[in-house]
């Protein structure tokens, strides 16, 4: 058994550095008046680098390592494991529990 303290934690650090940058950005001082533009433009920036990674690995899946969208699902319905994890009975909930996750989802946005 390993003995992992919290400090240890991938995520405790994340957050910590995430804090700081923050603070870094001007949000130090609350009023309901006050813009941050430093902050937000940091945001869009941040959500404009994730949006064109997503896009890259798409497309480097889809057309890289696979010959096209053709090809990837007919490797995927090659293996019957694939097709087996991809339905709805197997998610906790059925379909009830699937929307309930993508209303949470879409809710958290």
């Amino acid at each position: 058994m390993v003995d992992e303290h919290f400090w240890m934690d991938k995520s405790l650090w994340v957050a910590l550095v995430l804090a700081v940058f923050i603070i870094l950005f001007g949000t130090r001082h609350l009023d309901a008046s006050e813009r941050h533009e430093g902050m937000v433009a940091a945001i869009a920036l941040e959500s404009i680098v994730k949006l064109v990674a997503f896009m890259a690995v798409g497309v480097f899946v889809v057309f890289v390592m696979f010959e096209g969208p053709a090809a990837l699902f007919e490797q995927v319905a090659a293996t019957p494991a694939l097709i087996d994890s991809m339905r709805l009975d197997r998610v906790p909930g059925g379909v009830t529990g699937w929307v309930g996750m993508l209303v949470l989802a879409f809710l958290a946005f």
